[in-house]
């Protein structure tokens, strides 16, 4: 089936976790959009084992960028 959706990302709070990551700005926008279409994919992120195979996804995919 299809999905519609929209990820609403703000700057602000992307600005200060690259700061706090010590990564480039851009870096941290893709990681967040990359995130947001996980959630959308069905991934979780509430419990420890769900949580460390979604940042598995998410190094995954930001390695593809």
């Amino acid at each position: 089936g299809s999905l519609e959706a929209e990820i609403y990302l703000s700057i602000d709070r992307a600005t200060e976790n690259a700061r706090k990551a010590n990564v480039p700005l851009d870096i941290e926008l893709a990681l967040l959009v990359v995130h947001g279409v996980l959630h959308l994919a069905g991934y979780d992120d509430h419990e420890t084992v769900a949580k460390k195979r979604m940042k598995a996804r998410e190094r995954f995919y930001l390695s593809l960028l």
